[in-house]
């Protein structure tokens, strides 16, 4: 104490080690502070007694803002709680999109193994990884091929780029994709039947949309933006949408018209140079390795009992 003020403002002196107060000062001090009035006396004290609705107003914003800081806290734990969750569902959206391979899938391979079935799962999303990273801002990848049909079983990135048949598409083939499928879901909700659709049903607004698609295609003078719509077209029309199509004969003269027009398109498109088609790098291979895939598959002697068999004959 005796550091910070001088002795004389306190009414204190210091004797030997020892600290020694005037009380005669300090009880001449009281006595005057008694004579005072009650007003005069808070201000000699340096106190003011505030009024009681003051204090009261003052304790309830006190309260007040107690209350709003815990509604604060509340809300962050909650907010943090929220987005753990998010970040959970997430990761659980990425686990089911991620593909799973079984053992039966590769029942027709002699001695695989599930160490071969790890490799050949890894590799295959890896496939994917670098595809969708390759398709770029805005891009998508068109796979055709059913992996676990390639023969002899792709065990590398390699492998599965030299076997796959897929081609990378933009924003105008994933809104041809979209489109063509919402054309298909009106068509079967013009119908006067109330009830679930059967397969007939949506076997015949298939047939009838892909014909005005083809329809469309023919006239489209863009042909950067024409073989998009029509690699969605064919892969949707051919491995996409329910097989019951070809396999039942009521639709046989129907597809084999769908084939045959869809046939002449691309013997129109693959006419034209990769400056007109916009193809870029190897893009024109690509989309032939998937019209050669499905030309393939609907072209075998089993197929439909051989029915569509050259229909869809495109010369690559």
């Amino acid at each position: 104490l005796h550091d910070a003020l001088p002795i004389s403002q306190v009414g204190c002196s210091v004797e030997g080690r020892g600290l020694h107060c005037d009380m005669a000062d300090n009880a001449k001090r009281k006595a005057g502070e008694e004579d005072l009035p009650d007003a005069k006396r808070q201000a000699v004290d340096g106190e003011e007694e505030q009024p009681e609705e003051e204090v009261a107003e003052e304790e309830e914003v006190e309260e007040e803002q107690e209350d709003v800081d815990e509604g604060e806290d509340e809300e962050e734990d909650e907010d943090e709680e929220d987005g753990d969750e998010e970040d959970e569902e997430e990761e659980e959206e990425e686990e089911e999109e991620e593909e799973k391979f079984e053992m039966e899938d590769f029942a027709d391979v002699e001695g695989f193994t599930t160490e071969q079935l790890d490799q050949f799962s890894q590799a295959f999303h890896e496939f994917q990884d670098m595809a969708e990273e390759q398709a770029g801002d805005g891009g998508v990848v068109l796979m055709a091929s059913d992996p676990t049909t390639l023969r002899p079983v792709p065990m590398t990135v390699d492998d599965f780029k030299k076997q796959m048949a897929y081609c990378f598409l933009t924003s105008v083939g994933e809104q041809a994709k979209q489109t063509i499928e919402e054309q298909v879901v009106i068509s079967l909700t013009n119908s006067d039947d109330e009830e679930e659709p059967d397969p007939d049903q949506v076997a015949n607004a298939q047939i009838d949309t892909f014909s005005n698609v083809l329809k469309e295609l023919k006239a489209n003078p863009k042909p950067n933006e024409a073989w998009e719509i029509a690699v969605v077209l064919t892969h949707m029309f051919l491995e996409d949408q329910p097989t019951m199509m070809f396999e039942s004969a009521d639709y046989v003269e129907g597809c084999c018209k769908l084939l045959s027009a869809l046939a002449d398109i691309w013997k129109d498109l693959l006419s034209k140079s990769d400056e007109e088609l916009g193809f870029k790098g190897d893009a024109r291979e690509r989309v032939k390795s998937i019209i050669q895939l499905l030309m393939q598959n609907h072209s075998k002697d089993d197929y439909a009992k051989g029915a569509y068999k050259g229909k869809f004959d495109v010369p690559l």
